[in-house]
């Protein structure tokens, strides 16, 4: 098991024993430091000297879990080190490649720095904090920043809830201050997080906007009587100093405040305007019965006017039905007739085409001498055939004629039976 941090010597007195047999191994062991990173942060090695350092790393570099990691983080002594680490299971979204696994499984940052400004070996402090990094197997966490520089301990620590600007610009999901694992008190690790806002120049102006649209939220949250703990655990940005919490719970409480007074004035206007009502439907209900009724509470008068409105509005709801079933009659009337119209249309073009067909006369002497001299087998000519297959046209056309006027004469003996259709 790792030492208490409190037994790690300074780096002057420290050896540097090998850790990795391999070239990136040995180079670590001399303390060679990497070129800089995008993110401006250098890769350490196992025998550099710090002040600071952060790690990122998996379930695979904590070979005591992350339970133990926590319990020696909080036993550390902060007149010794500054220690905060937190676990990422919530991300979305990776600018590095490499890194994508982050998004898939859990990952952990852990920051630390000497709280006396002495200098130790990124070994030694790996050791006691209870992190591996397996030689051979782990060299391309390494060369990929598991281990570097920390630059601004106070943008760093921010960086862990995702409450930079650089974080909240790529859509970062965000983690919540309870969720940070420290030996600080949560007033000393406020202080720390809150020195990002005071030295990031343009930042500050950023912190100050966004505490502005907080307290606008608040004040609409507390407007809308809505409960304010809910509210703000579905904020993004929750490590905030007292005062500022004060700040906002105070603008909370002004639209709780602001809501009530309206409602209050409202209610009494309400009032006002259904005693007036009330007395108006009284002079009204004298004027037809010459009597002017008595109530011994206004919820009387109230209900009499409630049941007043009731009755009107069901008398013109009835109109209204009736108005409607006398629309739809009428429509359904026309619609009647003219269906019937064009039945009677399609009859007439029927007959026409049936005195046609009987009045057909075969004036065609050369098409029937030709078709008589030809015979068939059995005797008969291509004119008789001829002639049967017009027999058959007409006997055709007369049997749809005959059904099509039973058809109209049923449907019109059926609408002359019903004085009416039904309605729904």
């Amino acid at each position: 098991m790792p030492e208490i941090m409190d037994g790690i010597p300074p780096a002057e007195a420290a050896e540097s024993a090998p850790t990795q047999d391999n070239t990136a191994a040995r180079a670590r062991q001399r303390g060679g430091r990497r070129k800089w990173s995008k993110s401006g942060h250098t890769i350490l090695q196992n025998g550099s000297k710090v002040r600071s350092m952060a790690v990122k790393c998996y379930d695979e570099q904590l070979p005591y879990g992350w339970q133990y990691v926590q319990a020696t983080i909080k036993a550390v002594d902060p007149a010794l080190f500054h220690v905060v680490a937190i676990k990422h299971d919530k991300d979305t979204v990776s600018d590095d490649s490499f890194w994508k696994t982050a998004l898939e499984k859990a990952h952990y940052h852990i920051l630390l720095r000497s709280a006396k400004n002495e200098s130790y070996y990124v070994k030694d402090l790996l050791l006691n904090l209870g992190i591996v990094f397996r030689p051979g197997e782990d060299d391309l966490l390494w060369d990929h920043h598991a281990v570097e520089t920390v630059n601004n301990f106070a943008g760093y620590t921010t960086y862990l809830t995702h409450e930079t600007e650089d974080a909240v610009s790529a859509g970062e999901a965000p983690y919540g201050r309870g969720e940070l694992v420290s030996n600080l008190d949560a007033e000393s690790l406020d202080k720390i997080r809150e020195g990002y806002f005071s030295t990031s120049g343009n930042t500050q102006e950023s912190a100050n906007k966004a505490l502005e649209e907080l307290e606008s939220a608040a004040y609409a949250t507390g407007y809308a009587l809505k409960d304010f703990d809910a509210w703000f655990d579905a904020q993004s940005s929750k490590s905030l100093s007292n005062a500022r919490m004060k700040t906002i719970r105070n603008s909370y409480d002004r639209g709780v405040r602001k809501r009530i007074q309206e409602q209050e004035a409202v209610r009494k206007r309400m009032e006002k305007q259904g005693k007036f009502f009330a007395h108006t439907i009284l002079d009204f209900m004298q004027e037809l019965t010459g009597e002017r009724p008595q109530f011994k509470t206004y919820s009387e008068a109230l209900s009499a006017v409630r049941d007043a409105m009731a009755e009107y509005r069901s008398v013109t709801e009835e109109a209204a039905k009736q108005k409607a079933q006398e629309l739809a009659r009428a429509e359904f009337d026309q619609k009647w007739e003219d269906a019937l119209e064009e039945q009677k249309a399609v009859l007439t073009e029927l007959e026409e085409l049936r005195d046609k067909l009987r009045k057909a006369v075969d004036t065609d002497a050369s098409r029937k001498r030709f078709m008589e001299a030809r015979r068939y087998k059995d005797g008969t000519t291509l004119e008789d055939a001829y002639q049967k297959t017009l027999r058959k046209r007409r006997a055709h056309t007369e049997r749809l004629l005959e059904q099509a006027v039973d058809l109209a004469a049923r449907q019109e003996t059926k609408r002359k039976a019903s004085d009416e259709p039904e309605y729904d």
